[in-house]
């Protein structure tokens, strides 16, 4: 089970910032991913830190909760393993 548990973190993880891809192949506003849509605060001359900074932490709120679900089963996988009784 932490096996499964760290590699659900990866794979989530690898998906959720997906830059390119969603880059290259999104063309409506409606099919944009979230880093895609924070990544349009940067324009030809100005930047919007205040949203980019809102955007960035709102993106990372999933992958958190997400590994605080899963901590459990990735610290018993970790001293399972290492220890020796």
């Amino acid at each position: 089970m932490p096996g499964i548990a760290a590699t659900a973190i990866f794979v989530f993880l690898n998906s959720w910032d997906e830059f390119l891809f969603a880059n290259a192949f999104t063309q409506t506003y409606a099919s944009k991913t979230l880093p895609i849509m924070i990544a349009e605060f940067v324009g030809k001359h100005s930047i919007d830190w205040g949203s980019m900074t809102a955007g960035g932490f709102l993106a990372s709120l999933p992958p958190v909760i997400i590994s605080l679900y899963l901590y459990k089963y990735i610290i018993g996988g970790i001293t399972a393993g290492g220890v020796k009784e």
